[in-house]
């Protein structure tokens, strides 16, 4: 066969080869972040900030890897360019080996156990050591196949950026692979091995691509910056901040959602598969689609996130959370697509790309916990956003105004047909009023200029007009509404509302003027309607004024002025966060374990209450004055089942020694008896300042003055204790309802069972909203040979909310004989014999409780 033959079959071939080597090649890189950030777990906790210090060092090593790529690719032969990245991917693959004492990844043990004073340093050092270089080597492959693509003389070589999109679609099929297949079937050394083991084969496959690409008979001797215009200062910088917003926007609401939404395990997750989603979207051969209908998706994304940030459900708020993201990250990676550069530049374009998602992923995940007291760089990333809408001056897009004009009407109908959750008779005298007609008639009116305006550019004027008249109607209708006189927020929203119609009106004025009244109305506006949300009067005024003020928004700025968009937004942020603002929030704070707030409610019945809260989960509340300051309340209210047990543990000896696992606000400290020893572990430096130093909380002052506290991670410490040093265990370790896995594994339990007395008593407190850990402990309890009684309690009816809440308990022993001797009464049942694999050091299996706990 001729080379010219053997060049054409190569040709032939490339496409395919090159795809699925990428494919592969990213769902490795996927697959390694969650299962090394799982064996790292059981050292630093279940806290999401292990996660995005994870996250900031993978990228950072994608950045080593786009830059050796970047270099590797000015080399002049394909053939050198080959032989040094098969050489950088045998010394990765030694490095596995020597690391691991065998082709396997483990946890680096040269820099020893935590420094939990500075543990995003530790972990730093700890991932680079275990699996830096091999990291960085894969990560390579995305640019430096895509330039060798380039080569092979194909009709789209000329524009290899479509492999980006396979690429990473592995890498989000990488990614859900392993909490839905690969942790559910695969113990942690056979994660290890196979992952090692598939390192190997792509690297292989990596060189055969190489190969393919020097038989293809393309240019195998030029460098990739022959023929390619060189790239601006300009262009770097907006690639860098167009790949930074969405890397920090991706880990702003991983904490956001965290903190503020709920935590459970798979929420980690989905903020990065979506990032990922996105770049598939971008770099598509279709991408260019998707820019008009994004363009008018996000900014309705983000009024259905401000309505969200005033509401209490769940699944509404988290899913405005995620399609805000989505769509905000699809900006920005639309935007650096259509600003991608030939394919000469092509590695310099990524090794930019991965500056700017290093630098945006640092900023919101190492030095955001420093200087912020709560998760403002969720709201600083999203106004960021706006400077990426794509600018055009012409009106909405026919498809774009037909949407708007038909949900306009469809408002309206709704607004006429159906009030107060029933059916409106609006045929009979008086079932409508003049102002329910007027404010129909106007949205009607705005909707069917709206759809003028797609397509004849003259109607885009009378169309904001429109909207302008039927927000000051609104507003006006707001004002009449109230029967006992006009308050100051409706005044507010009248000024803001009204402001939006002057600004439209004067939408031909100075530039200047625009930006300040836009600025100013919208500030007013956002303020009062987040008020109307919070006090439930004119709900469905306050969501019109909301939809129409981002329409109108819209229409007024044409996204032809970014700085304004982003002031707008930044401005809508600010308002709903003066307004959702918890006004008895006394303290707070913001560790690398996430942010804790104390929220103090004043003349009780009982006196000033405190309530210690990590994100949205409870821990602990306590009276400051009054007769009732050494009162355990929620959970640990002597008449749940987590305070019954403890105190009942605890009586069968003269002079008990508890040990507690997860300090809270110290609540567990007043159930034990004076003559009791107490040891507290605690991973959080914060929540040991609120709740033994700082007199927020005086629990453990008061009742345990001499309790001692060991910092770091609870398995850690306990394991340093000897054995027989406790009888009773209490492990209530939280963070924001996540409870570590690797506390609850069969290791773990028969740990703590070693470092107790005979007849000595775990307590495990498995109250969650997310997962039914109940069943998890029960598999322990069978497999471990244990013993174990479990219970339920339900909060009772009183007038004080903090007082006893519903409480989920386990009890473990030695042997069942032993449990059964506590006579904790009929409410108490055996372990259930539930059939599954129990969690181990080696086993994890988080789909089956969070499928347990949703079916009920």
């Amino acid at each position: 066969m001729d080379s010219q033959t053997q060049g054409n079959e190569a040709r032939r071939a490339a496409g395919a080869v090159f795809a699925a080597v990428m494919f592969a090649s990213a769902a490795l890189i996927f697959l390694l972040q969650p299962m090394f950030s799982r064996m790292v777990t059981p050292l630093l906790g279940g806290s999401p900030a292990v996660w995005n210090t994870s996250m900031v060092f993978f990228q950072g090593a994608l950045l080593v890897g786009y830059v050796y790529a970047h270099r590797v690719a000015r080399l002049k032969s394909l053939q050198t360019q080959l032989l040094v990245h098969a050489c950088v991917l045998a010394a990765a693959c030694l490095t596995l080996i020597l690391v691991g004492g065998g082709l396997k990844i483990v946890v680096s043990d040269a820099l020893g156990l935590p420094n939990t004073a500075h543990p995003i340093t530790w972990l730093l050092g700890v991932l680079s050591l275990s699996v830096g270089l091999p990291y960085a080597a894969i990560s390579a492959t995305a640019p430096l196949l895509q330039a060798w693509y380039a080569r092979t003389g194909r009709s789209d070589a000329h524009d290899p950026y479509h492999l980006y999109a396979a690429s990473n679609l592995g890498s989000l099929l990488g990614l859900a692979a392993y909490p839905v297949l690969v942790e559910p079937l695969l113990g942690v050394s056979a994660q290890s091995f196979s992952w090692a083991a598939g390192f190997l084969i792509v690297g292989v496959a990596i060189i055969g691509a190489g190969y393919v690409a020097m038989r293809s008979n393309g240019d195998t001797n030029a460098t990739a910056d022959e023929a390619a215009p060189v790239s601006t200062w300009g262009d770097r910088l907006f690639w860098m901040a167009a790949a930074a917003a969405p890397s920090s926007l991706m880990l702003g609401v991983t904490s956001h959602i965290s903190t503020d939404v709920a935590s459970a395990p798979f929420l980690w997750v989905i903020p990065l598969a979506l990032y990922l989603l996105t770049f598939v979207f971008a770099f598509g051969k279709n991408a260019d689609s998707w820019r008009d209908p994004v363009a008018l998706l996000q900014p309705i994304s983000l009024a259905a996130l401000i309505v969200a940030y005033t509401q209490n459900e769940f699944l509404f708020t988290l899913g405005a959370n995620l399609a805000c993201f989505f769509l905000s990250a699809l900006v920005c990676h639309l935007a650096l697509s259509a600003r991608r550069p030939p394919v000469g530049r092509l590695t310099e374009f990524y090794m930019w790309v991965s500056i700017g998602g290093v630098l945006g992923g640092a900023a919101t995940a190492l030095l955001a916990p420093v200087i912020f007291n709560d998760v403002y760089e969720y709201p600083l990333a999203l106004a960021a956003v706006a400077l990426f809408l794509p600018r055009r001056d012409r009106p909405l897009p026919q498809y774009a105004a037909l949407a708007i004009g038909i949900s306009a009407i469809g408002v309206a109908v709704v607004r006429l047909l159906w009030q107060d959750g029933a059916l409106v008779h609006f045929w009979e005298p008086g079932a409508l009023g003049l102002s329910d007609w007027a404010q129909s008639a106007g949205i009607v009116v705005v909707g069917l200029l709206v759809m003028s305006a797609g397509s004849e550019p003259e109607y885009s004027r009378p169309a904001s007009i429109g909207v302008a008249a039927i927000l000051v109607a609104a507003a006006a209708v707001a004002l009449l509404s109230d029967k006992d006189g006009i308050h100051i927020p409706e005044i507010l929203v009248s000024v803001g509302i009204a402001g939006f119609g002057l600004l439209i009106l004067m939408s031909h004025r100075r530039q200047i003027v625009r930006e300040i009244l836009a600025i100013i109305s919208f500030l007013l506006a956002g303020t009062v309607v987040i008020w109307f949300l919070k006090t439930r009067q004119g709900l469905d005024q306050s969501l019109l004024f909301l939809i129409l003020g981002v329409i109108a928004v819209a229409i007024l700025t044409n996204r032809s002025r970014p700085m304004l968009a982003a002031g707008l937004v930044l401005a809508a942020f600010t308002a709903v966060h003066m307004n959702t603002a918890d006004s008895n929030i006394a303290f707070q704070g913001r560790s690398f374990f996430g942010v804790t707030r104390v929220v103090e409610y004043p003349n009780m019945p009982d006196g000033n209450l405190r309530v210690m809260m990590h994100g949205t989960t409870i821990h602990g509340a306590q009276y400051v004055t009054g007769a009732r300051t050494r009162d355990p309340l929620t959970y640990y209210h002597p008449d749940t089942a987590l305070g019954h047990a403890t105190q009942a543990a605890l009586s069968r000896y003269p002079q008990g020694r508890l040990g507690l696992i997860g300090l809270g606000s110290g609540s567990t400290s007043c159930l034990k008896r004076p003559q009791d020893t107490l040891t507290i572990f605690e991973i959080d430096p914060m929540v040991v300042n609120f709740s033994t130093k700082s007199g927020v909380f005086t629990f453990v002052p008061q009742c345990a003055p001499d309790a001692n506290i060991v910092l770091g991670d609870a398995r850690l410490g306990v394991q340093g204790f000897p054995d027989n040093s406790f009888d009773v265990l209490v492990v209530d370790a939280f963070s924001s309802d996540a409870v570590p896995a690797h506390l609850l594994t069969k290791e773990a339990i028969g740990l703590y069972l070693r470092k107790l007395s005979p007849n000595g008593v775990v307590i495990l407190h498995l109250s969650n909203r997310n997962l039914d850990l109940v069943g998890e402990a029960s598999r322990v309890v069978r497999e471990g040979g244990f013993g174990g009684l479990w219970a339920s309690s339900d909060s009772p009816p009183s007038a004080d909310y903090y007082t006893s809440f519903a409480t989920s308990v386990m009890i473990i022993t030695r042997d069942q004989a032993t449990a059964n001797s506590l006579l904790l009464g009929p409410d108490w049942s055996p372990a259930e014999d539930l059939k599954g694999r129990a969690w181990s050091d080696e086993y994890i299996n988080l789909v089956r409780p969070l499928l347990a706990n949703m079916g009920g």
